[in-house]
């Protein structure tokens, strides 16, 4: 984990997600076929399920995710609730 100085000689960690433009416009439609190469692609380079590094392109202003244990709203609160 990348760390920074802080007041008083503490470190705090640097947003894992502040890199990522979460206001970002969104992808164009491509055929269904492409879009699944350019995700497999994405997927495995970012492992977006364990790391939350997600491309927030590929998700609407109104993606929602809900399993038994999370509900969150918002590619953001997705990508930092899977990175903890």
């Amino acid at each position: 984990f990348m760390q920074e100085p802080g007041k008083n000689g503490r470190t705090i960690e640097a947003d894992p997600f502040g890199g990522v433009d979460f206001a970002a416009p969104k992808f164009s439609r491509v055929d269904l076929e492409t879009l699944a190469q350019i995700l497999d692609a994405e997927l495995l380079e970012k492992e977006w399920f364990v790391t939350g590094n997600v491309n927030p392109v590929y998700f609407s202003d109104e993606f929602k995710f809900e399993d038994p244990d999370v509900k969150v709203s918002g590619i953001e609160d997705y990508a930092r609730g899977v990175y903890k």
